[in-house]
C-alpha cells in the first residue's frame, strides 16, 4: 500500500482499520509480508498506542509473516522510490541468487536518506519469501485464437535448473482481456477529474494439474467474455514440494474471436455434501463442518463473475443469506469439466432445520439449482443418533447401523438379556461423521453361533479428543 496513513488507518477513506479489521483478517498459515508505504503504520515504540504493523506479525498463525513500515511521517516521491527499489531486488526474476528480506534493506538504507532511514522490518531479516525459482515456458499453440465454448489446449516445459528435475502440482488460470476503465473522481474543492487505469482480466479458468519436467492443461471459453480486443492470458504457478521450489510463468497473446458451432442447453450438475459426512437429505450437520459443493458439465463451469451468472448459496430462500462464491470454485486436478466450492456454513445461522439452494450456470450460460435440507447442531456436542440393528430380529447376521455427529471410534458390546458379555467388535478404526453400517456374522467371541433369544448390545463411539457417547439397544435372534 502506497498512500495517507497513521499507525492504525489506510487512507482517509478508512480501507483498512486495526480496530474494525485485525479480528476480520484470516490467512491461516499462508502468511503475507506486508508493506506499507505510508505514514506512521509502523509507530512501534509508543507503548500505549500498538501500531497495525506489529499486531499483524503477533497474530498467531495468522496475520503475516513479516511487515515493512514507516515509524514517522514520510513522503511521497521518496516512498515510491524506496519501492521501486524493494521490489526491484526482491523480484529477481527466476534466480537462484535471491536476496533475504534483511539483505535488500541493507542495501537500500544507507544512511544518506533521512526518509527511507524511518522504515522498520517487523520480522526476520534473514527470511526469503517463496518467490519463483524456475520460469515455466508455454509452448506456442498451434492456434492462439480461441472461439467461444471451444476446448483450449496448452503444454509448456519446466528447464531442469541445476539438473534438477521438478515435479509437483500446479495452479493454471486464464484471464480475460485487460480492461482499460475511465472514473469520474472529485478534488476537495468537488471539481470533477477523469481518471483513467487499466483493470485486469475476469478469471475463466482456474484449476490444478500435475506435472513432471513438462505440463499441460485445457479449458473452455465461456460466452461471457469481454469481447476486447486486447488478448488475454493463461497463468502457471507451482510447487515441487520435495525439492521446495516454487515455479510460475505465462503465455499473454491469447485472441477471443468466435463461438464453436456448440448446441447445449443442459445446465450443470451439483452436488452437495458436507466435509466428512456421508450426508442424506435432512441429516444433522455440525456448525464446524466446511460445506462441499461439486459442480460438473461437458464445457465446464462459469467462474467469470458476470452479473447473474455467479454460483450463489441461498439459505432458507432468504436472499438476505445469500452468498457468491464463485471464487471459491477450482477444477479438480487436470480437469477441465468438474471442480468443487469449499466454504464453511455463514456465520450466525443458528441450530435447526435449514434450506440451502446451489444455483451454477455451465460456460454455456445454462443455469442448475440443487436444493437440501439439514438440521444443523452445535459443534462442540458428540452423539450417537438413529442406532438401529437391521434386520430385527435376525436369523444369520445383521448390520447395526448408526448416525454419528463426528469421526470417531467404534466398539459394539453384545450381551445375553442376563448380562453376560459374549461379544465385542472393536476394529480400531475410525468411522467417519455421517450414516455409517457396521456387520454382524451373529458370532460370539469363540467363533460359535449365538443362540435364539434376546440379546441387548452398546455402541460406544470415542472421538478424536477422547469424548465419549453410547447407546442401548435390543435385538433378537430369530429362527
Amino acid at each position: 500500500y502506497m498512500g495517507h496513513g497513521s499507525p492504525t488507518v489506510w487512507a482517509q477513506e478508512y480501507v483498512l482499520e486495526m480496530a474494525r479489521d485485525i479480528n476480520r483478517i484470516n490467512t491461516g498459515m499462508k502468511l503475507p509480508f506486508w508493506l506499507s508505504a505510508t505514514c506512521s503504520w509502523g509507530h512501534f515504540d509508543d507503548i500505549s498506542n500498538p501500531c497495525m504493523a506489529e499486531q499483524l506479525v503477533l497474530l498467531k498463525e495468522n496475520g503475516a509473516i513479516a511487515t515493512l513500515s514507516a515509524t514517522r511521517g514520510v513522503y511521497g516521491s521518496a516512498n515510491a522510490a524506496f519501492v521501486n527499489q524493494f521490489y526491484s531486488k526482491l523480484f529477481n526474476k527466476y534466480t537462484a541468487n535471491r536476496l533475504r528480506i534483511g539483505e535488500i534493506l541493507l542495501t537500500l538504507i544507507d544512511g544518506y536518506n533521512s526518509n527511507d532511514e524511518k522504515y522498520v522490518l517487523f520480522g526476520d531479516p534473514a527470511l526469503y519469501l517463496a518467490l519463483p525459482y524456475e520460469k515455466a515456458e508455454f509452448d506456442r499453440p498451434q492456434n492462439d485464437t480461441l472461439k467461444v465454448l471451444s476446448r483450449a489446449k496448452f503444454t509448456g516445459r519446466i528447464p531442469a535448473g541445476n539438473n534438477v528435475e521438478l515435479k509437483g502440482t500446479g495452479y493454471v488460470i486464464n484471464y480475460d482481456s485487460d480492461r482499460h476503465v475511465t472514473r469520474t473522481v472529485y478534488d476537495m474543492q468537488n471539481q470533477p477529474h477523469t481518471l483513467s487505469y487499466t483493470l485486469p482480466g475476469e478469471k475463466l479458468f482456474q484449476g490444478k494439474i500435475n506435472f513432471q519436467s513438462t505440463f499441460k492443461t485445457s479449458f473452455f471459453i465461456p460466452k461471457d467474455i469481454s469481447w476486447s480486443v486486447n488478448p488475454g492470458k493463461v497463468t502457471f504457478f507451482g510447487w515441487d514440494s520435495i525439492n521446495h521450489l516454487e515455479i510460475a510463468g505465462y503465455y499473454d497473446s491469447l485472441i477471443y474471436y468466435g463461438i464453436e458451432n456448440v448446441m447445449d442447453t443442459v445446465g450443470p450438475k451439483i452436488e452437495i455434501q458436507f466435509e466428512g459426512l456421508n450426508f442424506v437429505n435432512g441429516d444433522e450437520v455440525p456448525t464446524d463442518k466446511d460445506l462441499i459443493i461439486k459442480i460438473s458439465d461437458e464445457h465446464g463451469i462459469n467462474i467469470s463473475g458476470q452479473l447473474g451468472h455467479t454460483i450463489t448459496l441461498t439459505f432458507d430462500n432468504d436472499g438476505s443469506k445469500s452468498f457468491n462464491v464463485t471464487e471459491l470454485f477450482i477444477y479438480a486436478p487436470d480437469s477441465d469439466t468438474s471442480g468443487t466450492v469449499v466454504t464453511p456454513l455463514p456465520r450466525g445461522l443458528e441450530t435447526g432445520y435449514h434450506t440451502l439452494t446451489v444455483k451454477a450456470w455451465d460456460n454455456a450460460n445454462n443455469p442448475s439449482r440443487e436444493t437440501i435440507s439439514f438440521y444443523l447442531t452445535p459443534s462442540e456436542k458428540m452423539k450417537i443418533l438413529r442406532a438401529y440393528n437391521v434386520p430385527n430380529p435376525f436369523k444369520d447376521k445383521t448390520n447395526f447401523t448408526f448416525y454419528l455427529t463426528k469421526d470417531c471410534q467404534i466398539s459394539i458390546k453384545i450381551y445375553t438379556i442376563r448380562g453376560l458379555r459374549i461379544k465385542t467388535i472393536d476394529e480400531g478404526i475410525i468411522y467417519s461423521a455421517g450414516y455409517n453400517i457396521v456387520e454382524w456374522d451373529g458370532k460370539d467371541d469363540f467363533d460359535n453361533d449365538i443362540a435364539r433369544g434376546i440379546y441387548i448390545y452398546k455402541i460406544i463411539a470415542t472421538d478424536l479428543n477422547g469424548n465419549k457417547a453410547s447407546v442401548i439397544g435390543k435385538m433378537i435372534k430369530g429362527f
